[in-house]
């Protein structure tokens, strides 16, 4: 049974689509069946049940599933230990982070690259949702984003700041200078939501269990910085976290009335994963940053 099988099957079993786990693996289709089927002729079990319609896993599949993803984990585990110890801090460091983080690590990202020269970092701005996905696949050491409203089993969150879920509109608006609103309040003017993939439209959904329909909605985006851009030169209500606000100095965030609990910056790590010495070094560095300093 060889590793690369196994990390074949478990692409499969995942997309449970032959073409798409070929495609996500840059091989053709006929390399990866052949690789299955050699799998499981060494086990004496079908893994997959096969039609022209769908690819499904079998109860031997089933049970493999969990412990081929714990071995190829555990192999690259291993890899990156080793290669910590005889590189010292090198090789590539992959950060998630939701766009609200943009603006915190900015220096952190400069600091690093200086004190670091033999580490590489690739940095991938998307939602919460699609970076969980990419950790579970591999892809990330690391993410940087709000706790989620569900705590996902797969990953542990370490709180960095707390923010207040709140309104956020123009200094000149006729609610801005405002200590607390309420939804009620909020009908009254025209809405810039958040999409649905983000943590902040999440959070404001399960906010005493509001109905939003009674707001005049007018546009909902994915991108706070895109939403940020459009309340700034509008007049414009959206619901963010005040961390948005926070680097825009004409904007004001005012929290609403009746919300219990924070929105949580948090950094998360797959649960049981190796630690890369760079991860750790670099969130050490956003702990220590000015900008999450002057945050607590």
């Amino acid at each position: 049974m060889e590793l690369r099988q196994l990390k074949y099957f478990v692409a499969v079993a995942r997309t449970l689509s032959f073409s798409e786990a070929a495609r996500q693996l840059y091989v053709t289709q006929g390399t990866l069946s052949q690789q299955i089927m050699l799998l499981e002729d060494e086990l004496g079990s079908l893994l997959f049940e096969r039609t022209s319609h769908k690819v499904a896993l079998t109860e031997p599949g089933m049970v493999l599933f969990p412990l081929a993803k714990n071995i190829i984990q555990q192999v690259e585990q291993c890899k990156l230990q080793v290669g910590d110890l005889r590189k010292a801090l090198g090789g590539e460091l992959n950060i998630g982070m939701t766009y609200s983080f943009s603006n915190l690590i900015t220096d952190t990202v400069r600091d690093f690259l200086k004190t670091y020269p033999g580490v590489k970092l690739r940095i991938y701005y998307k939602t919460a949702s699609e970076l969980y996905q990419m950790m579970v696949k591999g892809e990330l050491d690391v993410i940087l984003a709000f706790k989620p409203v569900v705590q996902h089993k797969d990953l542990v969150s370490e709180t960095l700041f707390n923010f207040d879920l709140c309104a956020v509109m123009r200094k000149d608006h006729p609610l801005s200078d405002r200590k607390v609103l309420t939804l009620e309040e909020l009908k009254n003017f025209n809405i810039a939501l958040p999409g649905s993939g983000l943590q902040a439209r999440k959070t404001f959904e399960k906010f005493n269990n509001i109905d939003t329909n009674g707001l005049n909605v007018r546009v909902e985006l994915n991108d706070p910085n895109v939403i940020m851009d459009l309340v700034q030169s509008s007049n414009l209500v959206t619901i963010l976290s005040s961390l948005a606000a926070l680097y825009r100095p004409n904007l004001a965030a005012v929290p609403l009335e009746g919300y219990i609990g924070k929105m949580e910056g948090c950094v998360h790590w797959l649960k049981g994963a190796y630690h890369k010495k760079s991860a750790e070094a670099f969130i050490e560095m956003v702990r220590e940053s000015a900008a999450v300093s002057k945050l607590l």
